[in-house]
């Protein structure tokens, strides 16, 4: 399991998270945070984002 920072960005706000999850997890949100991005059609239109929380 590893540390992963999870954000969901809109245009006036934006939800941010930490999570820990397994690498199938992990796949499966980044696939989401994808087609999240692809399925937006403009700047304001929540998307997801899904990274490796650096650990310092």
């Amino acid at each position: 399991m590893v540390m992963y920072r999870i954000s969901l960005n809109g245009c006036d706000d934006s939800t941010i998270f930490d999570m820990e999850l397994n690498n199938v997890e992990a796949d499966v949100l980044k696939r989401v945070a994808k087609k999240s991005k692809e399925t937006s059609e403009y700047g304001c239109m929540p998307t997801m984002e899904v990274g490796l929380l650096d650990e310092k």
